[in-house]
Order: C-alpha cells, then sequence, then structure tokens
C-alpha cells in the first residue's frame, strides 16, 4: 500500500487480477486459468476468494510489505559489519564467515552476509580473468604417485616478500609438506622434499614446473634437485604451463588468500613464527581436514625410506672435479692439495665434492672422504742479470 491509498500492483498481478476476472465472468475455465496464472487449481480458487472479498488488492499477497518474523536483528547486522571493517577487512567472505560463525558466535547464512557487506561496501572481492578451455587430466589413483612442488612469492605479512615452497599429493590433495623461504633456489627446494621423504616416504614422482630451483637450466648449479631425485629413484615430470599443475596453483591461490589474513590477525612478525602457524594450525586444521579427497586406491605408494641412506649426502650440492698433477683441483676459484688414501699418484681420477646448506662442504675420493690444504701458486723462479 502507498500513502495516497493505492496499491503497488506488478505486472504479474494485473495479469492475474485479469484472468481472475475472467474466471469470474465464466469467460475461461478453472483449469484453464491456473494455466495462466501458473499455478494449482486450488490456488486459483482460494485467489478468487480473496478477490470476491476484498475486491483488486485481494489479488496481493497479504505479507507484502510486512516485516518476516524471521528477520536476523538489526542489532546483528550492525555487529558483524564492525568486525568486517576492523577485523577481517581482508578475509574473502566465506573465510569471513567461518571466521564469525567461530570465534563471535554470529550465525546468519553466507547469502546473508554477502548481501550485508555489498550493501556497506566491505570484504574483498577478487577479479578473474575468464579461463581457457583445457584438457582435464585425472588425479592418480593412489598417494605418493606423484607430488606436485612448487614456489610462490608473495607479501605474506606486511611488507615481507617471502617464498612460499611446498608439494601437494595428486590424488589426495594432502598438502605433504610447506615451509617459507627467504627465496626459490636449491637449497629450500631441497630442504622440502627432504621433509617429505622423512615425514611420508619417497614418492613415484614430482610434477614441477622449468625453474631454475627445479632443475629447469641443465648446469653444475641448477640441475641439483634433478640429481637428488635421480638418486632416490623419484621421476622428475616438468609442467609446459601453469594449468598442468593446477592443483598447487589453486592452493596458492587459497593460500594467498586466507593464510595472509590469518597472519596478519594471529599477529605474525617473524618467519619462523609463520612457519610454526603454517605447519601446526593452518595445514592441518583447515586444509588438510577441509580440502582433501579420498583416493581411488587405498594403497599408500609412498615408499619407506631404508634406515641406511644417508639423506645428508644426497640433498646437497654435489660436484665433481678431475685431480691434476700435484694431485690437485680447482674449486670456487681456488686450488687446493688432496691428502691421497690411497699410495701413488691418482691423477686424472674425479673427486666428488658435497656442499651443504651452511656452507660448508666435504670431499670424497670413492667411498673415501679426503682432506684438501690450500695450496698458492708459487710460479717459476725469475733471474735477473746483474748490472755492473
Amino acid at each position: 500500500m502507498i500513502a495516497g491509498g493505492g496499491w503497488i500492483m506488478s505486472a504479474r498481478d494485473e495479469l492475474r487480477l485479469q484472468v481472475i476476472g475472467d474466471f469470474r465472468e465464466g469467460k475461461i475455465t478453472r483449469r484453464e486459468a491456473a494455466l495462466l496464472c501458473q499455478m494449482s487449481e486450488r490456488s486459483v480458487a482460494r485467489l478468487t476468494a480473496r478477490v470476491r472479498s476484498g475486491g483488486p488488492p485481494g489479488i496481493i499477497h497479504g505479507n507484502r510489505g510486512k516485516r518476516p518474523s524471521n528477520r536476523t536483528p538489526s542489532a546483528v547486522e550492525t555487529e558483524m559489519m564492525e568486525l568486517m571493517k576492523s577485523r577481517y577487512y581482508d578475509f574473502n567472505l566465506q573465510h569471513a564467515w567461518e571466521m564469525l560463525t567461530e570465534h563471535h558466535g554470529l550465525k546468519v547464512s553466507t547469502d546473508t552476509l554477502r548481501r550485508w557487506c555489498r550493501k556497506h561496501g566491505v570484504g574483498k572481492r577478487k577479479k578473474r580473468r575468464p579461463s581457457k578451455a583445457r584438457i582435464a587430466r585425472e588425479r592418480m589413483s593412489g598417494m605418493g604417485l606423484m607430488v606436485q612442488m612448487d614456489g610462490s612469492s608473495h607479501h605474506w605479512i606486511k611488507r615481507e616478500k617471502w617464498c612460499l615452497i611446498g608439494g601437494i599429493d595428486d590424488a589426495s590433495s594432502m598438502v605433504v609438506g610447506c615451509r617459507f623461504f627467504a627465496s626459490e633456489d636449491t637449497f629450500s627446494t631441497l630442504a622440502v622434499l627432504r621433509s617429505i621423504v622423512e615425514t611420508h616416504g619417497i614418492p613415484v614422482s614430482v610434477y614441477v614446473d622449468r625453474g631454475k630451483a627445479f632443475g629447469g637450466i641443465r648446469d653444475e648449479e641448477q640441475n641439483q634437485f634433478a640429481r637428488a631425485c635421480q638418486e632416490l629413484g623419484i621421476t622428475v615430470i616438468n609442467a609446459l604451463s601453469p594449468q598442468a599443475k593446477g592443483r598447487i596453483e589453486r592452493l596458492w591461490r587459497t593460500f594467498q588468500d586466507r593464510l595472509v589474513a590469518e597472519l596478519r590477525l594471529a599477529g605474525t612478525s617473524s618467519m619462523a613464527q609463520a612457519n610454526t602457524y603454517l605447519t601446526e594450525r593452518f595445514i592441518p586444521n583447515y586444509w588438510n581436514k577441509r580440502k582433501t579427497h579420498a583416493p581411488r586406491d587405498p594403497e599408500n605408494r609412498f615408499r619407506k625410506l631404508d634406515a641406511k641412506t644417508d639423506l645428508s649426502g644426497i640433498f646437497c650440492k654435489k660436484y665433481t672435479r678431475t685431480i691434476r698433477t700435484g694431485q690437485l683441483i680447482d674449486f670456487r676459484g681456488r686450488t687446493y692439495q688432496l691428502k691421497s688414501p690411497v699410495v701413488g699418484s691418482i691423477a686424472g681420477h674425479t673427486v666428488s665434492i658435497q656442499e651443504a646448506p651452511d656452507g660448508s662442504w666435504r670431499v670424497f675420493y670413492g667411498a673415501f672422504e679426503v682432506k684438501l690444504l690450500p695450496w698458492e701458486h708459487r710460479g717459476r723462479p725469475r733471474y735477473f742479470k746483474r748490472v755492473s
């Protein structure tokens, strides 16, 4: 009803009023009226009775314009919008709804929260480009058959830009290893792979991009990841596009959305605190609990690690050098002399140099560890003609 005493009727109401009038005058049957009004014959009878007793306004439902009895109180809307503006301004709507329900006891539907946020102009929205049509790849059948690994450089807390390196099981979507590092390099990727091997076992294959840290460039410095996988019997599969390993790319999208907000809310200020929150709270309580899938094959395909395996000799950087005359080798711009473990000259043979993450390195001649002594090139003696 409007201020002047009239009624606002929609086009559908006008159509129904005309149909009911024709039905009352006997121009159409009840079945035809029900078909035209898109309702049952019983509803046509009820609507006709309301129009007969109340006139044309009877075509309008009696609850129109009234406050619903189950409407959420306005105080709840005010409280939730204040929390959205002060605490959860960088949370997406689903994430904010979970936090409001779990920590503040404010229970409304997600559609109601979305409607309120749009009305008040709060909440985070993410624009996404339309995706291209691609051929979907079916998940692996069992855990351990494939682990997708990748790194995500992002401003995880305030202005700090770290690299989050992790691995996700292709069959179950379980995060099997994840950790923050200052940058994505060889030692950081090897550290995550080592944590996966120690915690779950040796996977059959790893699916990685062609970046330098994963052995994408075949030179002495950058193929260490592929070399470590070869020693463990892991097949390295290189993805030709980010969409090919979309499972871990979607993982980063979720982490950049949810984890950044939760780290800020938890007051995280250092990388150590961020790693603790990530491994002890976020991954086990959220991702591995809500986002994982049961694999088609229940058999675990992670291979058990042999107790005799020296992981320190695998997850390191290895270099090969040829021994020169005088049992000398060159490494990092300096010359060293070996203390040979055997009798006789070993010139022309090779030694293996293992560099640890802390910068220390050891030299092995076969199975023997040898010591190096710095050697300075003195050169040939110079002779001068005496001037009388």
